[in-house]
């Protein structure tokens, strides 16, 4: 999942909504998530089978695994744990070392 196809000469990378998650989980998409009023039943307050097809998802995939709750056990058997900085910093280092000439990550204060 961390192969990402090269285009262009320039690769920014931009991370939301991180919550200091230091370690990876299992799943972490609640089963329910109400909308109120117009927002009821509408992006971003779907969630499970109405995520998915929703936003054309085929079910036990990685990709339903990082996104809903659906049979998280035997998910998170298959593909593992999703998140955390874990992830991201093996996702940096493989980017940095496809990309000969990428410029250095700075530790503030550096």
């Amino acid at each position: 999942m961390y192969e990402l196809p090269r285009f262009g000469n320039v690769h920014f990378l931009h991370f939301t909504d991180c919550h200091a998650q230091l370690l990876p989980i299992y799943f972490r998409e609640p089963s329910v998530n109400l909308g109120v009023a117009g927002a009821f039943g509408q992006p971003p307050h779907l969630v499970g089978e109405h995520l998915l097809k929703h936003f054309n998802i085929a079910p036990a995939t990685p990709q339903a695994h990082a996104f809903t709750y659906l049979d998280f056990a035997q998910a998170a058997r298959t593909y593992g744990k999703v998140g955390g900085f874990a992830h991201l910093s093996t996702l940096i280092k493989r980017i940095k070392a496809s990309r000969p000439g990428a410029l250095p990550v700075q530790s503030p204060g550096k």
